[in-house]
């Protein structure tokens, strides 16, 4: 009977034992507690390049813990760059991450990746989400007129900050400031029948509004002159010398579209994919090909009803209007050298071509990144074609209505005179504060 008794508590135990009967002790199963790791905002959120960002880290359910610093990525936005991470106390539950050294405007924000924390059973951890962003400012951007947006320089195309109109110019009546004439027409119908080129010269001033369609069937002499008419100066020399001491307004130079569109390269949500290079940049009003879309010929008024995929946005987190398509744009430069053969700009390397007046073909006006194995599946990247084999004298940038896939930020023509007026041509300008 007694041993029938112990073997009946001994029965009893187990079940208890297994089942987690009250009062019965049930074993920790190590496996199911996983390690985690959070990062949290930075301190401070802004800085520059004399700024150290402590980025604090919180490990839980961690029985070791090895923080390397190869474990951290950074992701930025913008042209910031910032010294490699540093860690503090890289072996404790909470350890600091340090960035130092941060150059350009933008934002970064660190990442932990897998693997540097693992539970009593050695099961490690998943990683972390990426932190909150840290602002990133070494340059206080100028104020721009109305209508114009704040670029930064990039130290490569341009050594100082400008103001570029956010649309395309778009023609004011002089005899009714306020009001515009779509297409800078003062004919009739929808190709300003009757009157005569360069349309609205003289009567119209350039504006940067939502309000109109674009002003177009203008050549690069006169796109420059009334650019510059905006200066409260009158002669070339003082305008150039910015005699006033309030800056200086002139067609964008190749050199500042560069500036912009190679920004807009570095931006995710440029990019169809959501990745820097990650199908194509959006392309516009192109008549509907690859990554634009199909709309008036051309567009404009208000932006709300507008196809997103006509606008861009820089690292400052301002929008620029119809960079590629719409209508194509003069820019301030003249171009009498063949760069090397007509091609998509996707296929340029470095060296590609020859070396003009400007440099290479791809630096001169191509993107930063290396997209050659780009091809018609993603519309070659969305940058555009490259009409380059010509000496006809002018430039226009960004293609047109009907430019298709050919379309783009960095789309470059050479094929025209600067005395040409064509239908679908129209400028932008830009202003150098003082």
């Amino acid at each position: 009977m007694q041993q029938y008794l112990k073997q009946t508590i001994f029965l009893l135990a187990l079940v208890g034992f297994f089942t987690g009967c009250p009062g019965v002790d049930k074993p920790e199963n190590d496996d199911l507690v996983l390690p985690s790791v959070t990062i949290s905002a930075p301190n401070p959120s802004t800085g520059d390049i004399s700024t150290t960002f402590q980025f604090s880290v919180v490990y839980t359910n961690a029985a070791s813990v090895s923080l390397l610093e190869a474990k951290v990525d950074t992701d930025v936005a913008g042209d910031v760059v910032c010294a490699p991470p540093i860690v503090v106390s890289p072996d404790t539950a909470n350890p600091t991450i340090e960035l130092t050294g941060c150059t350009g405007n933008g934002t970064v924000s660190v990442t932990i990746l897998a693997g540097t924390s693992y539970s009593a059973a050695g099961t490690a951890d998943a990683g972390s989400i990426p932190s909150p962003t840290a602002t990133v400012i070494n340059s206080v951007l100028p104020s721009c007129p109305d209508g114009y947006v704040p670029v930064p320089n990039d130290g490569i195309n341009t050594t100082e900050d400008f103001c570029v109109m956010k649309f395309e110019a778009k023609a004011e009546i002089d005899a009714a400031p306020g009001t515009y004439n779509d297409n800078g027409c003062d004919g009739t119908g929808s190709d300003c029948t009757g009157s005569p080129n360069n349309w609205g010269v003289a009567t119209h001033t350039p504006r940067s509004v939502e309000d109109a369609k674009p002003w177009r069937k203008i050549d690069r002499v006169n796109a420059n002159a009334e650019c510059r008419s905006l200066n409260s100066e009158s002669s070339s020399a003082n305008i150039d010398s910015d005699t006033n001491g309030d800056g200086t307004f002139n067609l964008i130079a190749n050199a500042e579209w560069q500036t912009i569109a190679q920004n807009i390269e570095m931006q995710s949500t440029n990019w169809s994919g959501g990745a820097v290079g990650s199908g194509c940049i959006f392309q516009g009003n192109n008549g509907g090909a690859g990554c634009g879309y199909d709309g008036a010929d051309p567009e404009g008024g208000p932006v709300a009803s507008r196809d997103s995929r006509g606008k861009h946005v820089i690292s400052t987190g301002e929008f620029i209007w119809d960079l590629a398509a719409n209508v194509v744009e003069w820019v301030a430069e003249d171009s009498s050298f063949a760069y090397g053969p007509d091609s998509y700009v996707s296929t340029w390397t470095p060296m590609f071509g020859i070396s003009g007046p400007l440099g290479y073909p791809k630096p001169a006006f191509g993107p930063l990144g290396d997209y050659t194995s780009a091809n018609a599946g993603n519309s070659y990247a969305g940058l555009g074609f490259g009409y380059i084999n010509h000496t006809a004298g002018a430039i226009w940038r960004g293609g047109y209505w009907v430019y298709g896939v050919s379309s783009g930020i960095f789309a470059v023509n050479f094929t025209n005179s600067p005395t040409l007026t064509n239908s679908p041509v129209g400028f932008r300008c830009s202003f150098t504060p003082p």
